[in-house]
């Protein structure tokens, strides 16, 4: 087994390619199974801060989320996800089942693109995950990608967005992450 505490972020500079080289390396170590793990914003006005999402599907608003593949590639994110919801269902975690939107950032979102977002099928907003979850696909590794909802997406309540309301989302959902997680890590 494998662990990562942190990652390279394309907004914060970094190219697709050296964005995904966990995944690459965790290939290189023959590892068959990934969990990855982001903040998001909830675009899904049934979402609250606190739920955790299970991605099952993504979106790139058409726009290069990794480096081009050589051959096609399949992803199979909803097949997993509805293995990776049973396992939360067993487990007694609650979660969400979504579609995560994924933008370069570096900063936070408009009102206006989050309603167009949300009319394009969002339900969770990030800057992060899909270069990965694309890597992940693109080597045949199999991959739980789970969004914690850290706050409401720009336009969704009248506050205004912050990084502090981020990180103590992350910190009140910690220990119910890391059960969920460490099921995965003995049933995925």
């Amino acid at each position: 087994m494998l662990a990562f505490s942190g990652r390279f972020h394309h907004y914060e500079g970094h190219d697709f390619s050296k964005t995904v080289l966990p995944v690459q390396l965790a290939k290189a170590f023959e590892v068959d199974k990934l969990i990855i793990s982001n903040a998001a914003g909830g675009i899904n006005l049934r979402y609250h801060v606190g739920d955790l999402m299970i991605i099952d599907s993504i979106i790139k608003q058409s726009v290069m989320a990794s480096e081009p593949a050589l051959q096609t590639w399949d992803s199979q994110f909803e097949e997993y996800a509805q293995e990776v919801k049973q396992i939360a269902r067993d487990l007694k975690v609650e979660t969400q089942m979504g579609t995560y939107l994924f933008v370069k950032g570096p900063n936070y979102e408009s009102k206006a693109e989050i309603r167009a977002f949300r009319k394009m099928g969002g339900d969770a907003v990030g800057m992060s995950t899909a270069p990965e979850l694309i890597e992940a696909a693109k080597l045949g590794i199999k991959t739980a990608a789970i969004s914690l909802i850290t706050n409401a997406a720009a336009g969704v309540t009248d506050q205004k967005l912050n990084h502090a309301e981020v990180k103590e989302a992350a910190d009140r959902k910690k220990d119910v992450f890391a059960k969920l997680v460490k099921g995965l890590v003995e049933r995925f």
